[in-house]
């Protein structure tokens, strides 16, 4: 743990590790949003109890279970001839430890997909705290199909996730990006790609520093949990951000309006494609699903962003 410590930096890896030491904690110095956080579990007790109704709960179960396969082509100017058609299979809020066989439908829709890359954007866990020796386990078989990425697979940690994630995971073949930036080569050209901490919960990213080794890169993209950052990015230089953490609302009305918005950033950025400034981005509605296993109006999904130079 001391060797994850120092790449995420002393001061980040304390104030980290002080709010995953109690959910109680965490609360009173997020004490600006306690109020959403008490509506947050209302409505989702509520629902637990609406959805006993004969059909509604197996409903919402197995829209939970109809992971869609969607594909995201992004059009990049300054992309080297030798990423064109680069594909990056992105996996998002999985929560994968639910008790509903998610990682045997994701062997099976993931199996016969082609991609070079792939990134998991945060929240390998259901809950926010205990064990997580059934996330290990799980991320562990799902990496029968990862694996097959030629250029490997990246990760976050999300705001469900521990610091003491890290070491684990990376044993199984995830290498966790902590504030850090790479560079993927294909044929003598470089492509960067950079992963912040958690924004949302734990207020832990440097974006500053994901980018530091990123400077002589003409293509940057950046791995953040939460859509929360996207104006630094920009600022910053980014070119692509892929994130998650909103579910898309998870719970959804008819035409698609979200019922909850858990995220601080502005709707629009809250699913699929968007603009900001110069930066392209996506939002995932998510792989899995939180609070509890259910979906209406907002199907989970696999991304596959195919990289375009115009």
């Amino acid at each position: 743990m001391q060797a994850v410590i120092s790449r995420l930096g002393e001061a980040k890896a304390q104030q980290r590790l002080y709010l995953q030491s109690s959910f109680f904690k965490r609360l009173a110095v997020q004490k600006s949003r306690r109020y959403k956080r008490i509506l947050f579990e209302i409505l989702v007790n509520t629902a637990k109890i609406g959805f006993k109704f004969p059909g509604i709960w197996q409903t919402g179960l197995k829209n939970c279970r109809n992971i869609l396969v969607n594909r995201n082509y992004v059009r990049l100017p300054n992309l080297p001839a030798e990423f064109k058609n680069f594909t990056i299979l992105q996996l998002s809020d999985l929560h994968i430890d639910q008790s509903f066989g998610l990682t045997e439908i994701l062997l099976e829709r993931i199996a016969p997909l082609n991609f070079d890359l792939c990134v998991i954007t945060g929240d390998y866990r259901w809950s926010t705290h205990g064990t997580f020796d059934r996330v290990i386990t799980e991320m562990d078989k799902l990496m029968l199909v990862l694996n097959s990425a030629p250029y490997g697979v990246l990760g976050i940690l999300g705001n469900h996730d521990w610091l003491e994630f890290v070491p684990p995971l990376e044993d199984i073949g995830i290498k966790m990006l902590l504030n850090e930036g790479i560079h993927i080569k294909k044929d003598g050209a470089t492509l960067g790609v950079s992963g912040i901490d958690d924004v949302h919960y734990y207020f832990n990213s440097d974006l500053p520093k994901a980018n530091r080794s990123l400077t002589d890169c003409p293509v940057k993209i950046l791995l953040a949990h939460s859509p929360e950052s996207i104006p630094e990015a920009e600022k910053i230089g980014f070119d692509l951000y892929l994130t998650g953490h909103t579910h898309g609302g998870q719970i959804c009305l008819p035409n698609g309006r979200m019922v909850l918005h858990n995220s601080r950033a502005p709707h629009v950025f809250s699913r699929g494609t968007w603009h900001f400034g110069k930066m392209h981005g996506y939002t995932s509605t998510g792989t899995g699903s939180s609070g509890f296993p259910a979906r209406f109006n907002c199907p989970p999904e696999i991304t596959l962003h195919i990289l375009r130079d115009k």
